[in-house]
């Protein structure tokens, strides 16, 4: 079993298991490793692994979605911003690419404040900004 097999959901495990280990990942596998791994900085890392060299690959949809969540995690918002804006989501994916948009516009907002939270109002303004 390869390192990456350990950062799934424990109920995943049979998946693993069933796929090959040899030659590169396919879709439905990075897919379903994108899906069910659980910590951010291990999705890093699963990510790093998959090649560069597929771009059908690189502008799947939930490959796509897993780099703005790491890159908003990491805090590299500019990559997040460019990552969001340069694809399309499908409309199940809207509300959480939106969510994601605004959570890092507010801390950016918080960032500028000093680091004090935002309250409502301070809220509807980045929002009101962002339209």
């Amino acid at each position: 079993m390869q390192l990456w097999a350990k950062w799934v959901r424990p109920n995943c495990k049979r998946y693993i298991d069933l796929v090959s280990e040899t030659g590169p990942f396919n879709e439905a596998f990075v897919w379903f490793v994108c899906v069910n791994v659980v910590k951010v900085d291990r999705l890093a890392a699963f990510l790093r692994t998959v090649s560069d060299d597929d771009d059908h690959l690189q502008r799947h949809e939930t490959v796509v979605k897993a780099r703005a969540v790491v890159a908003f995690h990491a805090g590299a918002y500019d990559e997040m911003y460019r990552l969001l804006k340069g694809n399309q989501f499908s409309t199940s994916n809207h509300a959480a690419m939106q969510s994601l948009w605004l959570r890092a516009h507010y801390r950016q907002a918080e960032r500028s404040r000093g680091g004090r939270p935002l309250d409502a109002v301070g809220k509807y303004r980045v929002r009101r900004r962002q339209v």
